[in-house]
């Protein structure tokens, strides 16, 4: 399992795509599932399969 803890923060969206779009490809490559922790619903909506809020 890969841990992703808010690895775009303060991104800018160029850099958080190509972020996002690394962590993706490592996950698939190693068959790793990607746990992704944000505060950002609409990044969280266009890449995940599943999402889980803590309140």
């Amino acid at each position: 399992m890969l841990f992703a803890d808010a690895p775009t923060s303060r991104l800018d969206p160029v850099t958080q795509a190509e972020a996002v779009r690394l962590l993706a490809d490592l996950a698939r490559a190693e068959g790793l599932a990607l746990l992704f922790v944000s505060h950002d619903r609409a990044l969280l909506a266009a890449i995940c399969d599943r999402i889980l809020t803590l309140r």
